[in-house]
């Protein structure tokens, strides 16, 4: 049986991490588990502004903790260009001050690493549902009734 994302035009994660050997693994989970996404990759936070630039992804999945842009500091320069897509932030430490950053940003979702593969699909499933949805409400013109 097609699951509803199954039908959706195929959407696009950017993955921002410095570290290279996570950052590798976390887009080879990513596309074994979602064959049909685009999946873009950078290393720190000002390449991942430029990808952003570049390909324009649905989901983006960043560390906080980053040197010369940090994950929170380059989301807030992305809503600038689109105030929609969503985002999942990833952190080892539990820093009250990045958490507090967070809930001032309006987090989508953050995840404590060593990550759960399975809570970052279950993440990536339920903003690709929002996305999907805002995706087919423009092309029925619906969007107006969200």
């Amino acid at each position: 049986m097609e699951s509803s994302l199954d039908t959706l035009p195929a959407l696009s994660i950017l993955c921002v991490e410095d570290d290279n050997i996570f950052l590798d693994l976390l887009g080879i989970s990513i596309a074994k588990k979602y064959p049909h996404f685009r999946i873009h990759t950078a290393r720190n936070g000002k390449t991942g502004l430029q990808c952003f630039q570049k390909f324009a992804p649905d989901i983006v999945i960043t560390d906080i903790n980053m040197p010369d842009l940090d994950g929170i500091e380059m989301a807030k320069e992305i809503r600038l260009i689109n105030g929609i897509v969503k985002f999942i932030f990833l952190s080892g430490c539990n820093d009250q001050n990045n958490l507090e950053r967070l809930n001032e940003f309006g987090c989508g979702k953050y995840l404590a690493k060593p990550i759960n593969l399975l809570e970052l699909f279950a993440a990536i499933d339920m903003f690709a549902a929002e996305v999907g949805m805002c995706v087919l409400q423009k092309g029925t013109g619906m969007e107006g009734s969200r």
